[in-house]
């Protein structure tokens, strides 16, 4: 099995380069981005360890984001919806390079 691994992974540039899968790839940043700033919130809403630095920084990313159950689902929103929103320009511009690339 790993001898066909291999093989499959030599011939990477060799054939024409795969674009990428718009609902995987859009969605799992976004769910990431949205799930860690939803823990870190209530980890720091609970325990109050490094209040001020989430504050500062998340903050000045996503205005109106508080250290509180209501901030939690605020930056879980946002935080999908940018990791969403990066990942699907990202991924259209590498599939527009690709198909650029083929013509």
């Amino acid at each position: 099995m790993p001898s066909e691994l291999f093989a499959a992974a030599s011939c990477i540039g060799k054939e024409k380069i795969a674009k990428t899968q718009s609902d995987c790839f859009w969605h799992c940043p976004g769910y990431g981005l949205g799930c860690a700033l939803f823990i870190t919130t209530w980890f720091i809403y609970v325990s109050g360890y490094g209040s001020l630095f989430l504050e500062v920084l998340v903050r000045s990313i996503y205005p109106g984001y508080t250290i509180t159950p209501v901030g939690s689902l605020l930056g879980l929103f946002c935080g999908f919806m940018d990791g969403f929103i990066s990942a699907a320009l990202i991924g259209w511009i590498y599939n527009k390079i690709l198909s650029y690339g083929s013509h």
